[in-house]
């Protein structure tokens, strides 16, 4: 090889966090180079046969999503919150615009709901592992700790079905500090949840990727993974680079952004190894299981209800007009199954279908699951050291920010990254 720089810096994945980091250096006249394993732009954000079976939703408090969606010229639509919701807890089904909580149990409802709120809404935003009473709350399930405040046995499986539906994880897996942030994070339960659905892009989620790619000035080579990284020359020594092998051949620049979920860097040999807290976090994490169903509709004509709530095998089912969409975290059902369960959900028949498609994600090599789930004993272990940067690598993931299951949080992150190399090849 030679000894020339090929750029300064290459980030490695064009999902929303490489490119916000990518963004970041191209804006701060630094020559950089995008490299992505797909052959698209988006990571986790993806259309299928024309419909979104990744993510796809920005809420109000998602101010960077916003603005970028007003910046590259699209438009947000909120999702309809008008009709019943098919509730299907506790063994029973049944569409009402209310959860059916019995009336005997309203009282204690209320007051788990607003203890809820209260453990939320106390935790630090940014870092929530450094809160008072933090380790306790992280060794706790967010199963023990719905049953510890008592909000009674349906509000209790209400409120699990809700969580599980949105985190991808079953609340026995789910650490009560972990639900309890996303739930602060948003500014209280009917936030989060309203976050988790709110607006969609009239154009398709995947518009989003497509048009930010085509706006920065930097060079993307896609279908081009990085299968090792090598870092030479420590930080204050002016002959130090970071050489990247990928499938097409190798790099060799000033810096790197990683910006690659955590099961995919875990397969990719980093030398010298990371620090040891680094490491740890890489092999002990895991992802949420998801697989995502999306169905066009002939008509919306005749749908019963707008989304439900628990059951199986779909956990979680929306409509936004003609689109019935769905997620399941249970594993190997046959997609048809799944397809069943959407059109019941809406009672409607395979007839009125014009198109469908389905996503395993926990099945997607270049994703590995849906999201970052810290299971019990995890966010105040593994939380810091996901945020730090080593030497010339950056990391950048939705998982290593303060909104760590959506967009929101990868482009909070990749422009966290693009600032640090920034700062570091351009110090003041």
């Amino acid at each position: 090889m030679s000894h020339r720089l090929d750029v300064d810096v290459v980030v490695v994945g064009a999902g929303m966090a490489g490119l916000a980091a990518a963004d970041a250096l191209v804006c701060a006249g630094i020559d950089t180079m995008v490299i992505e394993a797909r052959d698209r732009p988006g990571g986790r954000i993806r259309a299928d046969n024309g419909l979104q079976v990744g993510g796809e939703f920005i809420g109000r408090p998602h101010v960077r999503s916003r603005a970028l969606v007003s910046r590259l010229g699209l438009s947000l639509r909120p999702m309809p919150r008008s009709g019943p919701i098919l509730w299907r807890t506790g063994g029973r089904t049944r569409a009402g615009r209310v959860p059916p909580v019995p009336m005997a149990e309203i009282p204690a409802a209320v007051r788990a709901l607003a203890r809820l709120r209260r453990d939320a809404m106390a935790l630090d935003p940014a870092r929530p592992w450094a809160s008072p009473g933090a380790e306790q709350m992280d060794a706790t399930s967010t199963a023990q700790h719905l049953q510890r405040i008592g909000g009674g046995l349906q509000a209790t499986e209400l409120l699990s079905a809700l969580i599980a539906g949105f985190a991808t994880t079953g609340v026995q897996d789910l650490s009560a500090l972990h639900s309890t942030w996303w739930i602060g994070r948003a500014g209280g339960l009917a936030a989060a949840l309203a976050s988790g659905t709110g607006s969609q892009i009239p154009a398709g989620a995947d518009a989003l990727p497509t048009r930010f790619a085509d706006a920065i000035t930097a060079p993307i080579m896609y279908e081009t993974a990085v299968t090792s990284v090598e870092t030479h020359g420590a930080l204050s020594r002016g002959g130090g680079y970071v050489r990247l092998i990928t499938t097409t051949g190798s790099l060799r620049t000033k810096a790197a952004v990683l910006a690659l979920p955590l099961p995919v860097l875990r397969r990719i040999p980093i030398t010298p190894s990371l620090p040891g807290p680094l490491t740890a976090a890489m092999d002990d994490l895991t992802f949420g299981k998801a697989t995502k169903i999306s169905v066009l509709l002939e008509s919306d004509r005749g749908c019963r209800v707008r989304a439900a709530v628990g059951g199986s095998p779909l956990g979680i089912v929306w409509r936004a007009g003609r689109v019935l969409s769905g997620i399941t975290t249970e594993p190997g059902h046959e997609h048809h199954r799944l397809l069943d369960d959407l059109l019941g959900v809406f009672g409607v028949s395979d007839q009125a279908v014009r198109a469908w498609a389905v996503h395993d994600w926990s099945g997607d090599p270049l994703s590995g699951g849906s999201y970052i789930t810290f299971a019990p004993g995890r966010l105040t272990r593994h939380g810091p050291a996901l945020r730090r940067p080593h030497g010339r690598l950056a990391f950048a993931a939705a998982e290593r920010s303060t909104w760590p299951n959506s967009i929101e949080g990868a482009l909070e992150s990749g422009r966290a990254a693009g600032r640090h190399v920034r700062d570091l090849l351009l110090p003041r």
